[in-house]
């Protein structure tokens, strides 16, 4: 299970952050508490890329970055039927100069960035690989919220995340990526999306959305939230870290027991 980890650049979503002097719920401080190798991070945007680099430089930490965006048909011109994808960029200074073109000429429909499918065949690059996010991608949309979003992947070979967090449609929309990609011969893999360090920060969380999207979400208040993914406090390392322990431990009992 790979973490994806998403911090305050994503504004309104996450609770981490990039700060390098200890803070409690830096990126940093977690790798560094977990000898961490590695980072997988999918922002909303591209304005933290530069730091994160240069802080992970300067730790010797090897990282990969995504790009998480809506997709519209080129011929949409609203968000109606709009899905998420995540753009990750090969490291080199080739892969990064595609992905910030890419970043750098998306198209603005009502105030929100959105790539169009023929705009991102038309660029894309053996220097980028294609994502297909659990939550919000077109299979969570037409199922969860009865869009009409219509893809074509015969471009590339995206992979697709499965996640289970404890949601209520968690299961049902693991079964249908699962038979999506075997009826189109691509690889899943399981991720977790992390937006906080433990689960006692779910309601520091719930605040921070809550404040960062009060005009979106009205009356919503902390006693009755109304906001996604907020019937689980799932989405943290430390949860993470239960799943990867609890998959060990099943495992040896598998290895116990065939002994």
């Amino acid at each position: 299970m790979t973490p994806l980890f998403k911090t305050h650049y994503s504004f309104g979503k996450s609770i981490l952050t990039l700060e390098n002097k200890g803070e409690e719920r830096s990126l940093f401080t977690i790798a560094e508490e977990h000898d961490l190798k590695r980072l997988v991070v999918v922002e909303d945007t591209l304005c933290g890329y530069r730091e994160l680099e240069k802080i992970c430089i300067e730790k010797n930490l090897d990282f990969v970055f995504g790009w998480r965006v809506d997709c519209i048909e080129e011929a949409e011109e609203d968000l109606n039927n709009s899905h998420k994808l995540i753009i990750f960029s090969i490291d080199n200074e080739q892969g990064r100069l595609d992905l910030f073109r890419l970043h750098n000429n998306v198209r603005q429909v009502k105030g929100q960035q959105a790539l169009t499918i023929n705009y991102l065949k038309e660029y894309w690059t053996d220097n980028l690989h294609l994502a297909i996010p659990f939550y919000d991608s077109f299979i969570f949309q037409n199922t969860v919220y009865g869009k009409s979003c219509v893809v074509d992947f015969s471009w590339t070979k995206p992979i697709m995340f499965l996640e289970n967090n404890n949601l209520p449609f968690d299961l049902d929309i693991r079964n249908l990526v699962r038979k999506y990609a075997k009826s189109e011969n691509l690889e899943t893999e399981e991720v977790k999306s992390i937006y906080y360090k433990n689960k006692q920060d779910f309601t520091a969380w719930q605040v921070y959305k809550l404040i960062t999207g009060r005009a979106f979400w009205g009356n919503a208040n902390i006693n009755v939230p109304s906001m996604d993914y907020c019937c689980s406090n799932e989405l943290c390392f430390q949860s993470y870290l239960e799943n990867i322990n609890n998959h060990e431990n099943n495992e040896e009992n598998c290895s116990t027991r065939a002994s």
